[in-house]
């Protein structure tokens, strides 16, 4: 008696299986659709995103450059002003001008590869977006 019963639910589980495999291939259908008319959306998002962020940061540290620099100028004037006002050479205006010198290399360099990128955003965008996914995998 089981075996018949059995055998008159498989075609109800095979008609609901088909229902439910049906159903799954239109919402992976649907689901292929919506990426394919966001991914350029996407892709133009996110490449204004990576451009306005590097320039914003390429700016902020080339004014740390400008800033620092000034600084570092200003501390070698003092020290010559004050060697030809003693009559003798002091190191510290200099040792001041040596450790600011450090910080305005640093924000130079990063200000470079700051705009290194805004510039490669700019020529080679799906560069931009080819790097970006060889991270995420």
């Amino acid at each position: 008696m089981q075996k018949e019963q059995v055998v008159q639910q498989v075609p109800d589980i095979q008609s609901k299986l088909a229902e439910c495999a049906d159903q799954l291939i239109s919402y992976i259908q649907e689901g292929a659709v919506f990426v394919k008319d966001q991914a350029p959306l996407v892709a133009q998002e996110y490449l204004r995103w990576v451009f306005w962020e590097h320039l914003i940061w390429a700016i902020v540290l080339a004014l740390g450059v400008a800033l620092f620099g000034y600084f570092t100028l200003w501390c070698l004037q003092q020290g010559r002003k004050v060697e030809k006002e003693q009559g003798y050479y002091n190191g510290d205006w200099h040792i001041g001008a040596g450790f600011l010198c450090l910080p305005t290399i640093a924000c130079l360099c990063a200000s470079i590869y700051n705009f290194s990128i805004v510039v490669k955003v700019l020529v080679a965008p799906r560069v931009v977006i080819l790097e970006t996914l060889k991270k995420l995998l």
